[in-house]
């Protein structure tokens, strides 16, 4: 989506093409994308394009007596053709100028919107009610004190319009990495010079970009022909899995709320995520026991199952649900083995209780990388990481890989009651299809002491990768 330097160069440019040009006539081939109808359309006939201002980003075209509000969303763009020419492939709104020109309105995924306003009546704050300052706008101390309040994580702050207008994904990461800040730290915890940074290098980037002519990613272009310059120097948005401009650690992308984000981790003090992924029996509790034992924070999803079965009255009541009383013990808790059993036999009621376990999982995974993002390393053990589909909140994923003789001998060493139970399940297990996926592995076919060596190979990579 074009963003405030993107808008404002496309504003630039129709300035030049289109200020003091009158409305002869305009033609709307697909009504989908403007509230505008043929009535309101006639109403600009013969109007004179006066100006052309902007607010976040919002073009703002003013005529003599109506005002023309226009968001080009994900796709739109406007274009300045001769009369004779054919028009743009996705024209969607087409305004015939005189001098023989016309201005084609042209948006292939037709998400762009207009809305016209009697002159006399129109006020941008009831217009765009929800829309906060742009950067330029704010000082400060009125900056610090919104940010301070907001409960959350920055970087879905500089993406709220109603926050601070006209700042989209590009420029958000670029932002915080020059700002050296976390995007998973929330606004109540940023301090008074975090803020000042923040504003500063918003300010900076901004206009940098619109210098620029913006960034032309995908598809952008503030006119016919002519591409933004900005992207030649964006040092965090983009670049995912190459090095840092400015230390060379690894460039990690993340996703936040269902948006994108791009940071270092050494720069911008967060927390890598390392998630612990194998077979059963792997040896992946003794790896994550040593990380323990060396002060990193460590989350045990086969932990966080135990406790569901013996602590989670909500996870019981489902579980009866699914599997009848039979599944309680003289305790009147779940039965991890008669659940196992029963899964063994019946593969829907191991999807449907996977279903109850894996977004709990997932949520209390995610609530303990929140907690410790600015620890340097977040351990994360979770056997079934790509059945869950939960890869995506790991930066790095170690997989823990072993013989089937050496699978066999570490169940009989932690008493399993039923290993041929535990081998069935195991081979539900993708492993062998996920190994590649994985930034690291270990092959635990040998001693404890040949473990411990991997292992501080493995940490060395984590910390310098």
């Amino acid at each position: 989506m074009p963003e405030l330097p993107e808008v404002e160069t496309v504003r630039k440019y129709l300035s030049i093409g289109i200020k003091g040009k009158k409305i002869e006539k305009v033609n709307i081939i697909d009504k989908r994308i403007t509230s505008l109808s043929k009535l309101d359309l006639k109403l600009l006939n013969g109007q004179k394009i006066i100006d052309i201002d902007r607010k976040g980003k919002y073009l703002i075209f003013i005529f003599e007596d109506y005002i023309m509000l226009s968001h080009l969303r994900m796709e739109g763009k406007y274009y300045l053709y001769h009369e004779n020419e054919e028009n743009s492939k996705y024209a969607r709104v087409i305004f015939n100028l005189n001098e023989n020109l016309k201005l084609i309105y042209d948006d292939v995924r037709r998400f762009g919107k207009m809305q016209l306003f009697k002159k006399e009546n129109f006020d941008i704050h009831i217009a765009l009610p929800n829309l906060g300052n742009e950067p330029f706008d704010y000082d400060k101390e009125t900056f610090f004190k919104i940010i301070h309040k907001q409960k959350k994580e920055i970087k879905t702050l500089l993406l709220d319009q109603s926050i601070i207008a006209g700042i989209g994904n590009i420029y958000a990461d670029e932002i915080l990495f020059k700002a050296k800040i976390s995007p998973f730290k929330c606004g109540f915890e940023l301090s008074k010079q975090d803020t000042d940074n923040i504003l500063f290098y918003a300010i900076e980037t901004l206009n940098e970009a619109i210098l620029l002519g913006g960034s032309t990613i995908r598809s952008y272009h503030p006119s016919r022909d002519i591409n933004g310059r900005f992207q030649q120097q964006l040092l965090a948005y983009g670049r995912e899995k190459k090095p840092c401009l400015i230390c060379n650690h690894k460039m990690i992308k993340r996703f936040l709320h269902g948006r994108s984000l791009t940071y270092c981790p050494n720069c911008q003090h967060v927390g890598k995520v390392v998630a612990i992924y194998g077979k059963i029996a792997s040896g992946k509790s003794s790896i994550l026991k040593m990380f323990q034992n060396d002060n990193y924070p460590c989350f045990s999803s086969d932990d966080e199952v135990d406790k569901l079965y013996k602590n989670d009255i909500n996870f019981t009541l489902k579980c009866v649900n699914l599997f009848h009383e039979e599944c309680l013990n003289s305790n009147n808790k779940v039965s991890k083995e008669y659940v196992k059993q029963v899964i063994i036999q019946d593969s829907q009621k191991k999807k449907e209780l996977e279903g109850i376990i894996h977004p709990i999982i997932q949520k209390k995974a995610i609530d303990f990388i929140k907690k410790n993002i600015d620890k340097e390393l977040i351990i994360l053990e979770i056997p079934l990481l790509f059945e869950a589909k939960m890869e995506s909140i790991a930066d790095y994923i170690v997989g823990v890989d072993v013989s089937d003789y050496m699978q066999i001998q570490n169940l009989k060493t932690r008493n399993s009651i039923s290993i041929t139970n535990d081998l069935i399940l195991n081979k539900n297990n993708s492993f062998n299809k996920n190994i590649a996926k994985c930034d690291f592995v270990i092959e635990n076919n040998s001693t404890l002491e040949d473990l411990k060596k991997k292992y501080e190979e493995l940490k060395n990579f984590l910390i310098n990768v």
